[in-house]
């Protein structure tokens, strides 16, 4: 039986300091891996990209959904940060784990799975939040990054860096 080098298996203990031993009361699932991503209830946009790639290669069905026989997401819930959820691979899935073992090793070394869709969803989100600001907002924030005011009457977020960076932080 292939045992990964880079994956944990599932613990009562939870991942990252989270105590789900106290509050999971669900089947036993110890012949399970963590996939090496992991999604909470308010992630950060590289977590979620992660998430999104990894979860649709390892899941091994046509249509993506949210479970295989061997391959599933759980969520978990928790008092601090609401829930997680956890992409689990079964010790009997080979294929899945040494993909899932490549992913890992790949996200040691570069922290984002897939470039194009992480930027995609940074376009979307300094998108959204350009759109969620009011002409006097979007004003105050050309005139303090130095650039022209009447580009605060644009539909598009500008691509500024600046501009794109304080977009992203809202």
């Amino acid at each position: 039986m292939y045992q990964p080098e880079h994956l944990q298996r599932w613990s009562a203990d939870g991942p990252a300091g989270f105590d789900t031993a106290n509050n999971y009361a669900g089947p036993d699932i110890g012949a399970w891996y963590k996939a090496p991503v992991m999604l909470t209830s308010d992630p950060e946009l590289l977590d979620r990209s992660n998430w999104e790639v990894v979860t649709r290669d390892l899941l091994p069905l046509k249509t993506w959904v949210r479970e295989s026989p061997t391959v599933a997401v759980r969520r978990f819930g928790h008092w601090a940060i609401g829930w997680y959820e956890l992409l689990l691979i079964h010790e009997s899935n080979e294929e899945a784990l040494r993909r899932a073992e490549e992913w890992a090793r790949a996200l040691s070394r570069y922290p984002v799975a897939d470039d194009e869709h992480f930027n995609q969803l940074e376009e979307e989100a300094a998108s959204a939040a350009w759109k969620r600001l009011t002409l006097r907002e979007r004003v105050s924030l050309m005139a303090e990054s130095g650039r022209s005011i009447f580009a605060a009457r644009c539909d598009d977020a500008p691509r500024d860096g600046e501009i794109y960076d304080a977009l992203l932080a809202r």
